[in-house]
């Protein structure tokens, strides 16, 4: 098993990329960088999580071609509801992130695992970006209720299952490029790091705003991340996290 010092680096080099994190009720009285870093126990099996978290199976419909779609002739389909831009987004990175993963498990080089780590967080970041923007464009529509998918009403719990598998499977995937990258400079990747985590930070803050009820269940599904957030320094994550009443600094089986 490689070393999970690259972790204590890359939290290093986080701390200096996010400066602030997105405004969340709570956010910026708690302090949120108390636990050592890098210290992530070697039982820790990163790779079976993200493996049992890209397997999962949540039962909805998959249509990948709705990303971006909310933008056309700048008016919003009243159809179009927050669970469908999150099932677009995870149809794009599920298999990217899957992709990586088996890749990552060889025997590959550090320098090469990096090189195709930064292509496939920067095309995460492209997705999660017009994510944002899609989703931003649902909220202000002000159309009623929008947790809704390819036109029928969905419950929070499973749009909460649907976001946490996307922050379970990034959250993931980044750890396990810092434990296979140990000996590699990870500034390039940190910096793309730091805009998809502060995203994902917006698009929690976006859903707390319309839909809180969603967030009440995500806190019980992302168990599984809130300490690899703070080891790694993902300091808008662990902020939204702590606005949702979840303890960063307790112990996490994962």
């Amino acid at each position: 098993m490689r070393s999970f010092g690259t972790i204590a680096a890359f939290a290093a080099i986080a701390l200096a990329s996010v400066t602030s994190a997105v405004p969340f009720p709570g956010a910026n009285e708690v302090q949120t960088t108390n636990y050592d870093a890098g210290k992530i126990p070697a039982t820790v099996d990163i790779t079976a999580n993200l493996d049992a978290v890209l397997n999962a199976n949540i039962d909805v419909d998959v249509h990948a071609d709705v990303l971006g779609l909310v933008h056309v002739d700048a008016k919003v389909d009243v159809n179009l509801g927050i669970p469908d831009v999150l099932v677009g987004v995870n149809a794009k990175i599920l298999p990217l992130i899957k992709d990586l993963s088996v890749k990552l498990d060889a025997d590959i080089d550090a320098k090469v695992a990096l090189d195709l780590a930064v292509k496939v967080f920067a095309d995460v970041k492209a997705t999660i970006d017009v994510a944002v923007g899609d989703i931003k464009a649902v909220v202000n529509a002000n159309v009623g209720d929008v947790l809704h998918l390819n036109g029928k009403p969905i419950d929070a719990k499973v749009t909460a299952e649907i976001f946490a598998q996307l922050l379970n499977a990034v959250v993931l995937c980044v750890a396990l490029v810092a434990k296979v990258c140990v000996k590699v400079d990870l500034t390039a990747l940190v910096s793309i790091v730091a805009d998809i985590t502060a995203n994902l930070a917006v698009i929690i803050g976006l859903v707390e705003h319309v839909a809180a009820d969603v967030n009440v269940d995500l806190a019980g599904l992302v168990s599984v991340i809130v300490k690899l957030c703070v080891d790694l320094n993902l300091t808008a994550l662990v902020n939204v996290f702590v606005g949702l009443g979840i303890n960063v600094n307790a112990a996490v089986t994962i």
